[in-house]
């Protein structure tokens, strides 16, 4: 089948590059439903056995070429949809996508299916797995910590053994090796070094509408202070119950950021006037903490068509007035922008060229002697400053 070739749309204007993008997630979205009313049809009529396949599924990755996962999620949408069939109408205007239909399919009845698609719509896996805790609430998980195998690389890759050394003790017989999996083969001239097995994702899921599980590996030295975090709060949490454990600790460890980023204190000092005049590049902790609260501790970069930057995470206080062109640190100057957009407005005031070759500067200076620790809240000067900020 012959395909028309695609190249980078170097050729638009900005304004038309995101005009054309929701026109061709439209357009996928109409792909999409397309190909799962005729999965719905194939398997139905059980044509892949014609095909010379034992399943559906493979025949969607034999025959058809798709990955194991897409192949299930749209194996899942099509038999799904041959019971609700308005599942394709949502699928190809957009309002439902594949992980969604997924996520329903075990839910879905005759009597709640309106109402449950419905609810669903224009919702992020996540928020479809928030409607399910809510709607199919699930118990708690049992806690529980246990140790993890220890994965020995095959004997062909591992490293060669050192000469033995005298012992005057037995040494003690080594742990089990971790059991075989199907993991593609490396190659043998890529050195494996003994190791513990990678560690598994971790997973914040939803069971009910206030209760989550959490999932995921942790070190020894972390387990040691999660035993001692326990004996310590035995008087306060007699039944030693992790999950009360871990949520003092972690709203310590909040509070302790936030003093330390935002200056945000139970009992803080009197505050310095700072001037308009003042050209100072320290911002004052009223400052911080008062732009921190006014913010929400969120960006503020708002685009064009008023959709407010929603990061919360790699937040660094930005000057609307540049320091270096006299932008004093006060509350009406200062502001929480990301990352991203503390450099956007960078490049902005001083060009993207001159940026990247200070940022590139800056690295390069870096290479042998380690990045420098910064201030609460400030990101490494790509060399265009005299301190520690970009813009702050």
């Amino acid at each position: 089948m012959n395909t028309r070739p695609v190249s980078f749309p170097k050729h638009l204007s900005n304004q038309e590059l995101i005009a054309a993008l929701p026109l061709l997630v439209r357009r996928e979205s109409q792909a999409i439903a397309e190909l799962v009313a005729h999965l719905a049809e194939v398997d139905a009529r059980r044509l892949y056995r014609d095909q010379a396949f034992p399943s559906m599924h493979q025949y969607c990755v034999d025959a058809l070429h798709l990955c194991e996962g897409a192949a299930y999620k749209r194996i899942t949408a099509a038999r799904t949809a041959r019971r609700f069939p308005i599942i394709l109408d949502l699928l190809a205007d957009g309002r439902l996508h594949l992980s969604a239909v997924c996520l329903l399919a075990p839910h879905l009845t005759e009597g709640n299916h309106s109402s449950l698609l419905e609810a669903a719509v224009h919702r992020s896996k996540r928020g479809v797995e928030l409607l399910l805790a809510e709607r199919f609430p699930r118990p708690d998980v049992p806690q529980s910590i246990r140790k993890l195998p220890v994965r020995q690389p095959p004997p062909e890759m591992a490293a060669p053994s050192p000469p033995p050394i005298p012992i005057a003790r037995p040494l003690r017989p080594p742990e089990p090796a971790f059991p075989p999996t199907s993991a593609p083969a490396v190659p043998l001239s890529t050195p494996v070094p003994p190791s513990t097995p990678p560690p598994r994702p971790a997973v914040v899921a939803p069971l009910a509408p206030e209760r989550f599980k959490l999932q995921l590996t942790i070190s020894r030295k972390t387990r040691e202070l999660l035993d001692e975090a326990r004996d310590l709060l035995a008087h306060q949490v007699p039944d030693g119950d992790l999950a009360e454990v871990v949520d003092r600790a972690l709203d310590t460890l909040v509070r302790e950021l936030r003093r330390r980023k935002y200056a945000e204190t139970e009992a803080p000092r009197k505050p310095r006037q700072v001037e308009e005049s003042d050209h100072t590049r320290h911002i004052p902790n009223h400052v911080r903490r008062e732009v921190a609260g006014r913010d929400g501790h969120q960006c503020t970069f708002v685009a064009e068509n008023g959709q407010r930057c929603p990061a919360r995470g790699r937040l660094e206080f930005h000057h609307i007035d540049p320091h270096a062109q006299g932008g004093p640190p006060t509350l009406s100057n200062v502001t929480l922008r990301c990352r991203a957009h503390n450099g956007h407005a960078a490049e902005a005031d001083y060009g993207a060229e001159l940026m990247a070759r200070r940022i590139a500067e800056a690295r390069q200076g870096r290479q042998g002697r380690g990045a420098r620790e910064l201030a609460p809240g400030t990101v490494q000067a790509p060399g265009l400053f005299d301190a520690p900020e970009s813009r702050a």
